[in-house]
């Protein structure tokens, strides 16, 4: 009877300890979600978190709100690139502090990207950032008409002769 306990019990250590070498943590990877005037979708290739895109240094800050999940304080940034973008490029990006720029959208055309991630958890702090910008005032009614007075003019050299 102590034998057959003893080969129990060490079964059961073999199978714990495989269980455990057996749940490596699993890399959490980003995505994009585009969509472009003409309503096509696309869904960029996987990246880690450092390639996740943040504002230029030359861009603008418009707004910034700050909001708590899960007891941890976060920000989200909103920028963007008009003073020094081509006349059709210049677009709206909301910056989530931990993660980087999750949405964006032109500020011309009928176009936006956003970050998804394969982590359920990332996905729902994404959703409630999402959230905040949706619902929040500070994020609607943006005037950017002061921004494009200031916009950078390039100036062409007359042709020589």
């Amino acid at each position: 009877m102590k034998l057959v306990f003893i080969v129990l019990i060490l079964l059961l250590a073999v199978s714990c300890r495989s269980d455990v070498n057996s749940e490596k943590e699993e890399e959490v990877l980003f995505y994009t979600v585009s969509t472009t005037q003409q309503s096509q979708t696309y869904i960029s290739d996987s990246f880690n978190i450092k390639e996740i895109d943040r504002h230029g240094p030359e861009d603008t800050l418009l707004q910034q709100y700050p909001f708590e999940v899960n007891g941890k304080n976060h920000w989200i940034n909103l920028f963007t690139n008009e003073p020094y973008a081509a006349v059709d490029g210049g677009y709206l990006a909301f910056e989530l502090d931990t993660l980087g720029i999750i949405y964006a959208k032109s500020t011309t055309w009928i176009s936006y990207s956003r970050l998804k991630s394969t982590n359920d958890s990332i996905n729902d702090l994404i959703t409630k950032a999402f959230e905040i910008i949706i619902l929040n005032d500070k994020f609607h009614n943006i005037d950017l008409s002061e921004i494009r007075a200031k916009r950078k003019t390039v100036s062409f050299l007359p042709p020589e002769k």
